[in-house]
């Protein structure tokens, strides 16, 4: 896909299946907030408003059947209503994004909202609506707005997010290399290792370099491993193992 360039319908059914706990009436709601305003017809913006109330009503409540005969009738008349107004004279593009929403094509709806309140507000509200738990959305965000899968970006915000209570400066070295691409579990193993060593000041600024891959600092501190009989870490490090970096930045301010 063109950078910039909308997503499909497919591509927001897949990110919107990523969570069981994704939340219905949230996202209709916040899309009704957000695009009703933009209605100009008094009847439009009414019926989209009613039917919205209407249908959120029974999807907080999807055991009721007076609220599900009320939702049906809702849609049908907002239906009507669209059919019936002359879309040569009146703007229905919101209107119809959300109709979408109200019948339950929460896919098509995000697709549809996506060029009319851009697609990094459009990625928020849908994240935030999947209600993933110990999750990092910013970083979910950030990620599917640079063009990364739907998939990819629920791995790495799940990675980072189990991690919210790390020093600010370890989040970073993980959105970064979750944004590059280079973020797995061993690297995770050592940014929670790093965070558990309580390092100073001095240790954190050869820590930081040391995960960021600087070629120079990590053959410094290997050799210095090497100096003080940590020839298994010494050598860890040369592989590419960073979970020795802990060590090796309190090892290099003695």
């Amino acid at each position: 896909m063109e950078e910039g360039a909308a997503h499909p319908v497919e591509w927001w059914a897949e990110l919107l299946a990523a969570s069981a706990q994704f939340d219905a009436p949230y996202f209709v709601e916040e899309l009704t907030t957000a695009l009703a305003p933009r209605i100009t017809n008094p009847l439009v913006r009414r019926e989209i408003e009613l039917a919205a109330a209407t249908v959120n009503r029974h999807l907080l409540r999807p055991l009721d059947e007076y609220l599900a005969d009320d939702a049906q009738a809702a849609r049908q008349r907002l239906r009507n209503t669209l059919d019936r107004v002359d879309a040569d004279s009146t703007r229905l593009t919101e209107a119809w994004v959300i109709n979408a929403a109200v019948g339950g094509d929460y896919p098509g709806a995000a697709a549809g909202a996506e060029p009319l309140l851009g697609a990094q507000p459009t990625l928020l509200l849908a994240m935030t609506a999947l209600r993933l738990e110990r999750f990092d959305t910013e970083l979910a965000v950030n990620l599917l707005a640079a063009g990364r899968s739907p998939e990819e970006a629920i791995r790495y915000g799940g990675l980072v997010g189990r991690y919210a209570w790390w020093p600010k400066w370890l989040l970073e070295i993980g959105a970064r290399r979750a944004m590059d691409g280079t973020l797995n579990e061993g690297v995770i193993t050592a940014l929670d290792a790093c965070a558990f060593a309580k390092l100073t000041a001095a240790q954190t600024h050869i820590a930081r370099k040391l995960l960021s891959g600087d070629e120079r600092a990590l053959r410094t501190a290997a050799e210095h491993l090497d100096t003080i009989g940590e020839a298994t870490a010494a050598e860890e490090l040369r592989n590419g193992d960073l979970t020795p970096v802990a060590l090796a930045a309190k090892m290099m301010t003695l």
